[in-house]
């Protein structure tokens, strides 16, 4: 995903449910800061998805911002992307302190990312492989 399609997801749920704040986590998080993670050959060039959570929100939100630019909405087959409407539980699967640590999203006064850090923590804290699309270009 590249830094214009994540803030076009944003502009498209900022318009539709008008949250108070929304918080950009998952792989997505890191272009606000690094947006040449999502140039060609890069390693989010390819991902679909941006994961967003909200306040507030609730289920009629969620189930709306589903059907609007979710997965396999009209909006995904259109641009080829889409918003994945995360529930509050998943705060507790993140780091302690992450909320003291969000970095604001630059455009945007209610918008702000998951510090790289902590996004780190996560992924080695759920042990789930991520398949990366570098063909070759990857170095780690």
């Amino acid at each position: 995903m590249r830094l214009p399609f994540l803030k076009h997801l944003l502009d498209s749920v900022s318009a539709l449910a008008t949250p108070r704040r929304i918080m950009v986590l998952g792989s997505t998080s890191l272009l606000p800061q690094h947006p040449e993670l999502g140039e060609p050959g890069q390693p989010l060039e390819l991902s679909p998805d941006a994961d967003f959570l909200l306040e507030p929100v609730d289920q009629n939100i969620a189930d709306m911002l589903k059907d609007a630019v979710g997965h396999e909405s009209g909006f995904e087959q259109q641009h080829g992307y889409y918003a994945d409407i995360l529930r509050p539980v998943i705060a507790e699967t993140l780091p302690a302190g992450w909320e003291s640590r969000l970095h604001p999203v630059a455009g945007y006064d209610n918008v702000f990312a998951l510090d790289p850090y902590d996004l780190a923590v996560v992924k080695l804290m759920v042990g789930r492989e991520k398949i990366w699309n570098c063909s070759g270009r990857c170095s780690g």
